[in-house]
This record gives structure tokens, sequence and C-alpha cells, in this order.
């Protein structure tokens, strides 16, 4: 046989073959399942709900403070590719959801469209000092990093590894 006989018929068994595993690889890769923000999935759930709420719509309550804002931005880098996180300064109560859990300072809601939106309540912004401010903000932008992704992280293990890994420290 010569080799263009050989190659013809190579080509023909293999072909096939590649294409069928294409094809396979594809379809599995497609039929992923992707995090819901409300799968029952309880690694998927927040713990929390003050702390990542799915609002039907938007709805920004607060007032903009620009200091605050330029602040936030500063820290967007340490999440990689990520968008700035609109922050609003609120002067309401943020209560968390849990019975004889102490009042929150922030909060962080995810819309059904995974666009997060911070909320610092207006005393703790007057009061707080700079290494406070900055660690809060981590924690709510560690909650908005996960809300692009569609996930509704609480206070579980990926999303403290993720606020360890930006230096965030405590909750």
């Amino acid at each position: 046989m010569d080799k263009n006989k050989i190659f013809k018929l190579l080509l023909f068994i293999f072909a096939p073959l590649i294409t069928l595993i294409l094809v396979v690889v594809f379809w599995f890769w497609k039929s992923e399942p992707t995090p819901q923000p409300n799968s029952d999935n309880s690694t998927n759930k927040t713990i929390e709900n003050v702390s990542n709420k799915l609002s039907p719509t938007p709805q920004i309550k607060g007032i903009k403070d620009e200091k605050l804002q330029r602040q936030t931005d500063a820290l967007v880098p340490l999440f990689g590719n990520f968008q700035s996180v609109p922050v609003f300064v609120v002067d309401e109560p943020v209560n968390h959801s849990r019975a004889g859990a102490e009042p929150g300072v922030a909060y962080a809601e995810c819309d059904r469209k995974n666009v997060p939106t911070i909320y610092v309540k207006k005393e703790f912004y007057q009061k707080a000092n700079p290494k406070m401010l900055t660690n809060i903000l981590k924690h709510e932008l560690t909650h908005a990093y996960f809300c692009r992704q569609g996930i509704q992280a609480g206070h579980d293990e990926r999303w403290r590894k993720k606020f360890t890994e930006v230096g965030g420290f405590g909750n």
C-alpha cells in the first residue's frame, strides 16, 4: 500500500472518532449545571440573608458618598477582573435575620441579574477607623464577588477562603 492510501484510510477511521469525541465533550460542557441563586443545594444558600438578599428589583436607598466609593473601588482589584460595586450610606438599622445576632453595620444586596450593591450604616461609617472600614468593605465585596458569579455564598468555607485571600479578618 502506498502512503497516500494509508493516510486516507487513517483519515477515514479517525476523523469520525475525533468528531464524536469533540461532540461528546461539547455536550458535557454545555450541560454542566451552573449554580443558581435559589438552588436547593445547601452550599449555594446564604446563611445570612441580610448579607446577600435577592430582591426582585433593585431599590437603591441611601446616599452616594464619593469618598466611600473611592475607598471601595480601591479594593476591587483584590478580586481580579472585577467591576466597581456601587456603595451607599444608609441611615437605617442593619439587623441580621438570625435571632440573637448583633446588629450589622453593612450588607450586600444581590439582584436577580447578579448585580450587587453595598450599603453601609451611616453611624458606622462616621465612627469607624480606617482598618475597620476597609475590613467591612472587603467583607461585603466578597459577597459581591460571589453574587456576580450567581452564587449565594453566606459565610461558608469558600466565602471564608476568598475573604482571607483578600486580607479580610473575622467574619
